[in-house]
């Protein structure tokens, strides 16, 4: 095994650990977590790439492990939005005593 390799393959299981963080626990923390880990990978995934989804230019293009940072931020960032649109809800739906 290679060390670009070894990097790309220990970026990936930190950026898996911290989605699934992320996801148990929500937070804009986490959240900003998931952000710079996927950021990382994008740089360090030349050995896992796969093939070439669209072509940007000559010699640039998007990858099908390009695409995993996108499905991490979306996949960190689903349990947030979810649980601050339930609070906010609940805060709207919660009635209000009368005096008896």
């Amino acid at each position: 095994m290679t060390l670009p390799l070894l990097v790309a393959l220990l970026v990936l299981t930190v950026l898996v650990a911290a989605v699934a963080w992320s996801v148990a626990a929500p937070s804009v923390g986490r959240l900003a977590l998931v952000v710079l880990v996927a950021a990382a990978w994008l740089p360090v995934n030349k050995p896992v790439e796969g093939p070439t989804l669209l072509t940007l230019g000559h010699d640039r293009g998007v990858t099908l492990s390009d695409l995993l940072s996108v499905a991490a931020v979306v996949l960190a960032t689903l349990p947030l939005l979810l649980a601050r649109r339930s609070s906010s809800s609940a805060d709207v739906r919660r009635p209000t005593r009368t005096g008896s």
